[in-house]
């Protein structure tokens, strides 16, 4: 039978929410041509995709927003302010990760193996404009007349843009240069 279990929640604004914040994760990872457990698996890399969410959380609490928890993204773990909190983070990216690729290994029935999100489908082969502008775009408005600081997404997002328009290459180099401004805008992670 194709029943699905529905569950009930007095939190659907959290449970919004929380896959609004968790995309701008998915967003980062869509910065190089490379599989998320390359980009998302490379401690500094994951150090970088975890100010963005942590900043995107900042967003959620101006706007009054209780973000909740699902599957393996639990927003305390991103709610980063000291280095025992980071590599509490890093070992859950390292975590989620696995679960990733464990998933991929015990599907044999067909030989399809996610390499990246829809996000980086859509740049990649489809040679179309992503979702971004619906996930992280929206997002950046709310943070905006919220008063709440969205400086690295808004980083993101426009190179995201850029290699959609072809005005910018992907590649590991994006990562470095959103690490960089986090830096040079004290959003690194402790």
């Amino acid at each position: 039978s194709a029943l699905t279990e529905v569950q009930y929640s007095d939190h659907i604004w959290g449970q919004i929410w929380a896959k609004e914040v968790y995309s701008a994760q998915v967003v980062f990872s869509a910065l190089a041509d490379a599989k998320i457990r390359d980009t998302l698996g490379v401690e500094k890399y994951a150090r970088t995709a975890g100010a963005v969410v942590k900043e995107a959380l900042e967003i959620a609490d101006a706007n009054g927003i209780d973000v909740q928890a699902f599957d393996f993204f639990d927003p305390a773990n991103y709610r980063v302010k000291t280095p025992d909190d980071t590599k509490k983070l890093l070992a859950n990216i390292d975590h989620a990760i696995w679960l990733l690729k464990k998933d991929q290994d015990t599907k044999p029935q067909h030989n399809f193996k996610k390499k990246g999100s829809g996000i980086w489908w859509d740049i990649v082969y489809r040679k179309r404009p992503s979702e971004t502008r619906a996930f992280a775009g929206k997002l950046i408005d709310y943070g905006k007349k919220a008063g709440a600081d969205t400086r690295l997404n808004e980083k993101m997002t426009q190179m995201i843009y850029e290699i959609e328009d072809g005005t910018r290459q992907l590649g590991f180099h994006n990562f470095d240069e959103l690490e960089a401004y986090a830096a040079s805008i004290g959003k690194t992670l402790p």
